[in-house]
């Protein structure tokens, strides 16, 4: 089963700024997306009960609003169900345990996959008694479906034109349009592990099935060149066995495995080395791997 939270967490966690530049242009240059500090997405409500919630990505970072406040929180949570509904109630919970916790300005936002609402715009939880209305919370939201993938597809800010895959457009244009998105991303100036991030996400979600893939694919390789497409469909099925095989442990088994179809038998001493690698570590190393061309390069050597 895919994990589309951990996908789009993996991702707004790279591009944040750019996420806020293009869907929150009003709140952009109050924060320094430079410094950027993820928090742990774990936190507790009630600390006798241990009731424990998990949030999906909670960035700490500094304010460059004249505010007096010198740092403040940005939550997000990513919803791939095909309801509203659900995070209605928990995001009321998750504002409180923040702000209970870090004393200083939050700003929540939930960005829809597969439900669009307005589009851009902004949910309300009231609660009454009798009627009365005892407390009022909102936040601002994102529903891509109900976006047009024309207005993103071609804007300079490539976080965008990959989140255009998930907005409205028609289904006969769903190849030619994420091959464009995917040709933009490979022959941009971004560094490895931006460029496959993005390829990943457009890949995944442009084509509607299998057919769509193999159309998709091959628009690609008309017009990019046979060594940059092998690149990222090797990154593509890595990313897409990890997701099969678990995190943490199909990361290094995988990477071990490409290590070894890639340089040959590894050392022991390399072997030791992979088991100890974080997840972050391990995926550093993978992206890195793609444009190696020795054990040497990745930091790595057989002895």
């Amino acid at each position: 089963m895919v994990d589309h939270d951990q996908r789009f967490k993996t991702l707004l966690s790279e591009f944040l700024g750019e996420f806020f530049e293009e869907f929150f242009p009003q709140w952009y240059p109050y924060f320094d997306f430079t410094a950027v500090e993820f928090l742990t997405t774990e936190t507790y409500i009630d600390l006798i009960q241990g009731e424990k919630i998990i949030m999906d990505l909670v960035a700490k970072l500094p304010l460059l609003d004249g505010s007096g406040s010198e740092i403040a929180i940005i939550h997000i949570e990513i919803e791939s169900v095909d309801t509203m509904v659900p995070i209605q109630s928990r995001m009321p919970q998750f504002y409180e345990a923040l702000r209970g916790r870090y004393g200083v300005p939050v700003l929540p936002v939930v960005l829809f996959l597969k439900v669009g609402g307005d589009g851009l715009g902004h949910q309300m939880v009231v609660e009454e008694f009798h009627g009365y209305p005892i407390r009022t919370f909102q936040y601002p939201y994102i529903g891509l479906p109900a976006l047009k993938a024309d207005e993103y597809r071609d804007k300079s800010n490539l976080l965008s034109a990959a989140l255009s895959v998930l907005m409205k457009q028609k289904r006969a244009d769903r190849p030619a349009n994420t091959a464009k998105i995917a040709r933009r991303v490979i022959q941009s100036t971004m560094n490895d592990k931006r460029k496959e991030l993005l390829y990943d996400c457009a890949r995944a979600y442009g084509p509607l099935d299998k057919q769509q893939q193999l159309k998709t694919d091959e628009l690609i390789r008309q017009t990019s060149g046979e060594a940059e497409m092998a690149q990222f469909e090797m990154f593509a099925e890595w990313k897409q066995a990890v997701r099969e095989e678990g995190e943490e442990t199909g990361e290094r088994k995988l990477l071990t495995k490409l290590l070894v179809n890639r340089f040959g038998p590894l050392s022991e001493s390399i072997v030791d080395r992979l088991r100890t690698m974080s997840v972050e570590e391990i995926e550093n190393l993978g992206f890195a791997m793609m444009t190696a061309s020795s054990l040497e390069d990745l930091g790595l050597t057989n002895s």
